[in-house]
C-alpha cells in the first residue's frame, strides 16, 4: 500500500511505477499464493524444501560458472547478492539435515557445505559477517535440549565451538589468496574504501541517505533512492543498506513496518518452538499433531529464526529490501502462524474479551507436568 501511495510524491515516478507493476506485483502474487495454498503443515514444509533445493541450484551454478572470478549467478545475482541469498537459505538446508534420515541427510549436508564454500568464495565481507552470526546462533540454539529448551548442554556447546573453529581454520587455509586479503580488511577498517572514500564508500552513502530521509521523512518513492542520491550529491548510488533503502523510499512509517515485520516473524517462530500445532501434521482432523511432528517444526522454527538474523545482518550492507527470499520466508511464517496460533472463543456481547476468552480444546497444549513421549527417534543435535 505504501509503495503504491508513494507514486503521488515519488522523485522518479516512471521507475516507481515500473517497480510496482513489475517486481513488486510478482512478489506480492507469489507471497499470497504461498500463504493461501499452505492449508497444511506438509504443504508449508514443501515450500521450505523448495527453498533448500534453490540453495543447491544456486550453489551448483556458482561453482560451475565461476571461472577465475568471484562466483555469481547470471545477471540475477552478483557475488554479494548470491552470498545474501545463500546465507538466508542456509539455515533451512541445515534444518532438513537435522530432521532427515538416511542418505538424504548427507545430501543436505553436502548442499550446506557447498553453500558455505560459495559464500566464502564470493568474498562478500558483509556475507562473511552474516555467516558468522548465523552459525553462532545455530551453534548456541542447537545445544539446547530439543524438548521445551529447558537446559543448556555446556559440553555440546564447547564441542560445537571447537569443531567450528577447526572447520574455520581449515577453510581459511584453502581459500584463494585474494579472498584472504579481502577478508583481512575487516580487521583494519581504515584500509577499506567503504570507510575512507567520500564518494562511493558505504559510510558516505549512508550519511547522504540519512540526509535524504531528514529532508523527506515521508519518503522519496519506491525505487527512487538512486534519484535522491543524485539530487543530494550528484552521484548515482544505491543505499547499500536494506533498512535504509526502504526507509528512505517509503518513509519512516515504511521503515518501521519493515522492522516490525521481522519482529513479528521472530515472535511467531517462538510460538512454533513452544506450542503444539493447532491442526495435525498427518492423520484425521480434530487431533493434536504427533509429538514427533511438533519436534520437527521446532527445529524448522529455530532455523527460520537464523534466517531472519542472516537477512538482517547481510542486508545491512546491501540494497536487498525487496529481495524475493525475504517475502517468501515471511509468507511461510504467516502460514505457520495460522497453523500454530492458539484459537480463542469469541467474547459474548457486553463482556470483556480478557475475561471471557477461552482456548478452544481441539489441540491441548503440552505442559511440563504431562508430556507425551516422542514418537520415533528424536532429531539428532548438531554435534552427534
Amino acid at each position: 500500500f505504501l509503495a503504491c501511495a508513494s507514486l503521488a510524491y515519488s522523485a522518479w515516478r516512471s521507475y516507481s511505477l515500473l517497480v510496482i507493476t513489475g517486481s513488486m506485483a510478482a512478489i506480492t502474487a507469489l507471497t499470497v499464493l504461498i500463504y493461501k495454498s499452505s492449508g497444511a503443515l506438509a504443504t508449508v514444509e514443501k515450500y521450505l524444501r523448495a527453498l533448500a533445493i534453490a540453495a543447491g541450484t544456486l550453489t551448483l551454478g556458482g561453482l560451475l560458472f565461476r571461472g577465475e572470478r568471484r562466483p555469481a549467478f547470471g545477471r540475477q545475482y552478483d557475488p554479494n547478492d548470491l552470498a545474501f541469498v545463500l546465507i538466508a537459505i542456509l539455515p533451512v538446508v541445515l534444518s532438513f539435515w537435522r530432521v532427515t534420515r538416511g542418505a538424504a541427510r548427507w545430501v543436505w549436508l553436502a548442499v550446506a557445505a557447498g553453500s558455505v564454500w560459495v559464500i566464502l568464495l564470493t568474498q562478500s565481507r558483509g556475507g562473511l559477517l552474516g555467516l558468522l552470526l548465523v552459525v553462532s546462533y545455530l551453534a548456541a540454539v542447537g545445544a539446547w535440549r530439543t524438548r521445551f529448551q529447558r537446559g543448556l548442554r555446556v559440553g555440546r556447546v564447547l564441542v560445537g565451538w571447537v569443531l567450528l573453529a577447526v572447520l574455520a581454520i581449515g577453510a581459511w587455509s584453502v581459500l584463494p589468496g585474494d579472498a584472504r586479503e579481502r577478508y583481512a580488511t575487516l580487521l583494519d577498517p581504515q584500509s577499506d574504501y567503504n570507510v575512507t572514500a567520500t564518494r562511493e564508500g558505504r559510510v558516505a552513502v549512508w550519511k547522504r541517505g540519512l540526509e535524504s530521509l531528514a529532508q523527506r521523512p515521508w519518503g522519496v518513492g519506491v525505487g527512487a533512492y538512486p534519484m535522491a542520491e543524485m539530487g543530494n550529491s550528484g552521484y548515482w548510488r544505491t543505499a547499500h543498506n536494506s533498512v535504509l533503502e526502504l526507509t528512505v523510499e517509503l518513509g519512516l512509517v515504511g521503515g518501521a513496518l519493515f522492522l516490525l515485520l521481522f519482529w513479528r516473524a521472530w515472535r511467531v517462530l517462538g510460538v512454533v518452538m513452544r506450542e503444539p500445532a493447532r491442526e495435525p501434521a498427518r492423520g484425521p482432523p480434530g487431533r493434536a499433531a504427533p509429538p514427533a511432528a511438533d519436534e520437527r517444526w521446532r527445529i524448522h522454527a529455530q532455523h527460520l529464526r537464523a534466517t531472519l538474523i542472516g537477512i538482517l545482518a547481510t542486508g545491512f550492507f546491501l540494497s536487498q529490501a525487496y529481495a524475493l527470499v525475504i517475502y517468501v520466508v515471511m509468507a511461510i511464517v504467516a502460514a505457520l502462524e495460522a497453523r500454530y496460533a492458539p484459537r480463542t472463543a469469541p467474547a459474548p456481547a457486553g463482556r470483556s474479551a480478557a475475561v471471557t476468552t477461552a482456548t478452544v480444546p481441539d489441540a491441548p497444549r503440552s505442559t511440563p507436568a504431562a508430556e507425551t513421549p516422542v514418537v520415533g527417534p528424536p532429531p539428532r543435535p548438531y554435534w552427534s
